[in-house]
This record gives C-alpha cells, sequence and structure tokens, in this order.
C-alpha cells in the first residue's frame, strides 16, 4: 500500500515539475509548496465525497 501511494504522490510531483523552469532552488521550493498546498487541502478528494479537506472542515464545524 505505501509504495502504490508514493508511485502516485511522485508522479504528481514530476507532473507539476515538468510544468515549468526554476531559476533558483528557492523559486522551486516556492513552487513545491504551492503544489503541497493545492494536493492536500484544495483539491477534491474521492474518500471526502469529491470535495476539498477545507470544504470538508468547513460543513463539519458547521454541524
Amino acid at each position: 500500500m505505501y509504495s502504490i501511494f508514493w508511485l502516485h504522490l511522485t508522479g504528481r510531483l514530476q507532473e507539476c515539475l515538468n510544468l515549468s523552469w526554476f531559476h533558483s532552488l528557492e523559486e522551486l521550493n516556492e513552487e513545491i509548496q504551492n503544489w503541497f498546498q493545492h494536493y492536500n487541502f484544495n483539491r477534491p478528494h474521492q474518500s471526502l465525497g469529491n470535495i476539498s479537506p477545507y470544504d470538508f472542515e468547513r460543513t463539519m464545524l458547521d454541524v
């Protein structure tokens, strides 16, 4: 299970990195941080009913 998750994550990260050229390590780090934020908090997750974790948390707090 772990290796499947890792392959999925590294594949998605590679997609992010293939879209841009970076002029410095700081620029690369910033892009990875932005991608990480989007991937983990803003994109819809199938396990949450295809809503983002942010929206899921807001929904749970409104209950």
